[in-house]
């Protein structure tokens, strides 16, 4: 249900966006997430985790109010997770393992443009909903679904900067975000597990 409010604020907000001052771009965004995990046990020790990298990518709706303001919609396919060793919870079985969690990724961002020209530094922040696609757990050689043990949304909040690059009628852009999860993506009362992650991206888009 939070899901499809979350939602329906984003069309709502795209809608209403006035026709008269907005110009609407499309255009695609790939790159890098490399993602982590805060992950407390049971027990309040915090789980020593180190980055997982991995591909996300996905398109880009924009609409950019004046010459300062846009807002984004940039629906994204991304890996989120960590890798850890087995040992820091049981001394005795010490083994490298990876928890993979894959969401179709919806950003709603609010972005600020310095300045005018081919070369315009951006400011950006806003919410996110992952919606749970894929959640697997790796030990050694030995991977487990762990779907069932996942929320199946993660609500998280992204802050970021980069530069745009005018190529004719064209946008090429490059930046980077950071992003945390509000609250625990586990399934259960027993760890607390948030997302967290920088991500590197390169855009481009064409207007309409």
């Amino acid at each position: 249900m939070k899901g499809f409010r979350y939602c329906s604020l984003v069309a709502a907000i795209m809608l209403f966006a006035s026709p008269a001052a907005a110009q609407f771009s499309v255009g695609v965004v790939a790159g890098a997430n490399m993602g982590n995990l805060t992950y407390e046990l049971e027990d309040g020790t915090e789980l020593d985790t180190e980055t997982l990298t991995s591909f996300m990518g996905g398109l880009v709706f924009d609409y950019a109010i004046g010459t300062s303001m846009a807002i984004s919609v940039q629906p994204s396919y991304m890996s989120k997770g960590a890798t850890a060793k087995t040992g820091d919870i049981d001394p005795d079985f010490n083994l490298d393992s990876e928890i993979s969690l894959t969401y179709i990724e919806l950003p709603l961002l609010f972005r600020y443009v310095f300045g005018s020209g081919n070369i315009t530094p951006f400011v950006e922040a806003g919410p996110s909903i992952g919606f749970l696609s894929k959640a697997e757990i790796t030990i050694g050689s030995q991977s487990e679904d762990i779907k069932d043990e996942v929320k199946s949304t993660d609500f998280s909040g992204s802050v970021g900067a980069g530069v745009n690059f005018g190529v004719g009628n064209n946008t090429v852009s490059a930046g980077a975000r950071y992003s945390m999860g509000f609250s625990s993506v586990n399934d259960g009362e027993d760890e607390e597990v948030k997302t967290k992650g920088i991500q590197l991206l390169l855009g481009f888009k064409v207007p309409l």
